[in-house]
């Protein structure tokens, strides 16, 4: 049985994680934050049957406690669509996961420590990126020339002609993206 996206659902759910109602919490976190069939029951007594309808992206795939999105719910519910096969949900989950860890790297951004180094936890790449625009962001991995294709790193080249190119599509293409080889060094 296919299982379809609630779009519904994935777009409060995309306005929440906008609006800064997110919990961004460890992956088996879910277990312990997930409302009780009791809380359930409560949310659609104090509000109706429709809103209730806004708290999931598919049958069987809650993303948050009727307040928050909790990360943990969208890894729950892309392990699930990814190991059913529910190929709208996870393409769903996975623009949510983007848009939280997005948010995430943000946050860290802005606690940065005393010594003006970038936080724990955020390579110091990703502190020159966050909140810029996407050319912006291309010329600083091109090295200010944002016209010319980046030079692959000899540890990349390395790495490629041991193992292969990195995440093969099918058919084996290599991928086109050229911000793979700066993200790995």
């Amino acid at each position: 049985m296919t299982v379809r996206l609630n779009r519904m659902g994935y777009e409060h759910a995309q306005l929440l994680i906008k609006s800064g109602y997110r919990v961004i919490d460890g992956r088996g976190d879910w277990s312990e934050d997930q409302p009780s069939p009791a809380e359930e029951n409560e949310f659609i007594r104090e509000h109706d049957f429709r809103e209730y309808s806004r708290w999931p992206l598919g049958h069987e795939f809650p993303y948050g406690d009727f307040r928050d999105v909790h990360r943990c719910a969208v890894l729950a519910a892309q392990s699930r669509a990814g190991q059913y096969s529910h190929h709208d949900v996870e393409l769903a989950v996975a623009h949510l996961l983007g848009m939280l860890e997005g948010q995430r790297l943000s946050i860290a951004a802005h606690r940065k420590s005393p010594s003006g180094a970038p936080p724990l936890g955020l390579p110091a790449f990703w502190s020159g990126v966050v909140g810029k625009s996407l050319p912006e962001i291309h010329s600083r991995i091109r090295g200010g020339n944002s016209r010319r294709p980046a030079r692959p790193t000899a540890q990349y080249d390395r790495a490629q002609a041991i193992s292969g190119p990195p995440y093969p599509r099918a058919g084996g293409a290599a991928p086109t993206s050229s911000l793979w080889p700066h993200l790995c060094s």
